[in-house]
C-alpha cells in the first residue's frame, strides 16, 4: 500500500493500526479502534493483545460471557503472549463460576504449567482441586490435595480447605480411616465451618465403627468447644440422641431431640426432618420394649 509517496508493508500497517488502537484505549478509554483492529486483522501480530484488552473491558463491565470469549480468542491468537497468564487466570475463574468444571479444570492445569509465581501456581492447583471435587473425580481431587499439602507455606485457611477436600474425597472413595485422620486434624478448631463439620464427622465415624463410648466422648467434646455453625452442632446433638437410643436410654435421647426442636434456629435444612424421624423411632422402640 502507498499513500502520499510512502509505501507501507502489511506488517507495518498491522503495527501502525494496533498502535493507534492501543493509544485510543489507554489515553481515551475508547475501545472501538481495538474492535476495528481485530476485525481487520483477526490473525494480526497484536490480536492477542487487542483481545485481552477487550476482555478486560468486558470484565470490568461484568459481562463475563463476552469477557470469556475475548480472553479465549487472546489465548487462541497467541498462547505465549505476555497476557496469557492473566487471560488464563480469568478464563479458568469465569468457567468455574459458570460451573463449567470440565473446561475449567483444563484451563487451571494450563495455568499451573505456565505460572510465573508460586502464588499463581498454588491458585491454579486450588482451582484444579475444586473442579475435581465438583466433577466427583475423587481420586484426582485427593491427589491434587496431596500435592498442595506438600507446600509447607500454605496459609491456615487454605490448608483447612485442602484437608477438608481430601477428607471428602476419601469418604467418597470409602477410605474412611484416611478421612478420619483429616477430620480429626480439622476438628481441633471448631470456629471454621470445616472444623465444625469435622468435629461431627469424627464422632460419627466412631459411632459407625461401634466405638460408642469414644463417639459420645467426641460429641461431648464438640459441645464443650462450641461453634457458631449451628447446623453441625445440631447434627452432633442428633448423633448423641442416636447413641443414647442405642443404649436404650430413651428419656435422654428424647430430651436432646425435644430441646433441639425447640431451640434450633434453622428452617431451610434437614434438621427438623431428622428430629422427627428419630422421635418416631424412639416411640416405636419404646412401644416394642413395653
Amino acid at each position: 500500500m502507498q499513500q502520499y509517496g510512502v509505501k507501507y508493508e502489511k506488517n507495518e500497517l498491522d503495527s501502525l493500526s494496533y498502535l493507534a488502537a492501543e493509544h485510543s484505549y489507554t489515553k481515551q478509554n475508547d475501545i472501538s479502534p481495538l474492535k476495528e483492529y481485530v476485525a481487520q486483522y483477526p490473525d494480526g501480530n497484536y490480536a492477542a493483545d487487542a483481545y485481552f484488552h477487550l476482555g478486560n473491558v468486558a470484565d470490568a463491565q461484568q459481562d463475563e460471557n463476552q469477557a470469556l470469549t475475548y480472553y479465549q480468542k487472546s489465548l487462541e491468537s497467541n498462547p505465549d503472549s505476555e497476557y496469557a497468564e492473566s487471560a488464563l487466570t480469568r478464563c479458568s475463574s469465569i468457567l468455574y463460576e459458570k460451573q463449567d468444571y470440565a473446561q475449567a479444570v483444563k484451563e487451571y492445569a494450563h495455568l499451573e504449567a505456565i505460572a510465573s509465581t508460586p502464588d499463581t501456581r498454588q491458585s491454579a492447583r486450588m482451582g484444579t482441586m475444586r473442579c475435581y471435587l465438583q466433577l466427583q473425580q475423587y481420586n484426582e481431587a485427593a491427589e491434587t490435595a496431596n500435592r498442595l499439602l506438600n507446600n509447607s507455606n500454605l496459609s491456615p485457611e487454605i490448608k483447612q480447605e485442602v484437608l477438608y477436600t481430601r477428607a471428602t474425597a476419601y469418604t467418597a472413595l470409602q477410605e474412611y480411616d484416611k478421612a478420619y485422620d483429616d477430620y480429626a486434624a480439622l476438628a481441633v478448631d471448631t470456629r471454621s465451618i470445616y472444623g465444625a463439620e469435622s468435629a461431627f464427622r469424627v464422632a460419627e465415624h466412631l459411632y459407625h465403627n461401634n466405638q460408642t463410648a469414644k463417639a459420645e466422648e467426641a460429641a461431648n467434646a464438640f459441645i464443650e468447644k462450641g461453634t457458631t455453625h449451628a447446623y453441625w452442632l445440631a447434627r452432633n446433638f442428633i448423633l448423641l440422641s442416636d447413641i443414647y437410643t442405642q443404649q436404650e436410654d430413651y428419656f435422654t435421647a428424647k430430651q436432646y431431640l425435644l430441646q433441639l426442636k425447640e431451640n434450633y434456629p434453622g428452617s431451610n435444612d434437614d434438621i427438623a426432618t431428622l428430629i422427627e424421624e428419630r422421635l418416631q423411632r424412639i416411640a416405636t422402640q419404646q412401644e416394642q420394649a413395653d
